[in-house]
């Protein structure tokens, strides 16, 4: 594949064009039995975000380092389906997350580490009341950004 047409297939809409038809003895067992619903559809072709961009600095000396990741994702669409025809759909906006992290060296065998990702504490927009499960979901677990907001942790790395 050459550079410009794999650029132009990375610009292109992911899109099932074709499915096979359910096999005959699950059809059997239920005539309106599907293998691919509006789930997998959702899942293949609007839920994951078109546009993604990442940026990222660093800054460093003989004992510093520091690293910015800056994150952007452009909006994506989710479908559920709960029976009886009820399909309700959401549009979720397009989410941005910074990500920051400090390493001190002290020697070759001597390393500290303190970061935030997500540092500004970021979370995706609220799911509607349709598909949040009574509540128990107010974000979508297929979120770029994750559901849990601001992450920070701490590590000291040695070696021998």
């Amino acid at each position: 594949m050459t550079d410009s047409s794999a650029r132009d297939w990375m610009l292109k809409n992911a899109e099932i064009d074709q499915v096979i038809t359910t096999p005959g003895a699950l059809q059997a067992l239920d005539a309106s039995f599907r293998l691919i619903g509006v789930e997998e559809f959702n899942t293949i072709e609007e839920s994951s975000p078109r546009q993604k961009a990442n940026l990222t600095g660093v800054w460093s000396n003989t004992s510093w380092q520091l690293i910015s990741r800056l994150h952007y994702y452009g909006s994506a669409v989710r479908v559920f389906n709960f029976g009886g025809g009820f399909e309700p759909r959401q549009r979720y906006g397009s989410e941005t997350a910074l990500d920051l992290e400090l390493v001190r060296t002290f020697s070759e065998s001597l390393t500290f580490r303190l970061g935030s990702n997500n540092i500004l504490d970021n979370f995706p927009d609220r799911s509607s009341a349709d598909i949040n499960f009574f509540g128990n979901l107010p974000h979508d677990v297929l979120s770029p950004i994750g559901v849990n907001g601001r992450y920070v942790y701490a590590q000291v790395q040695t070696n021998f």
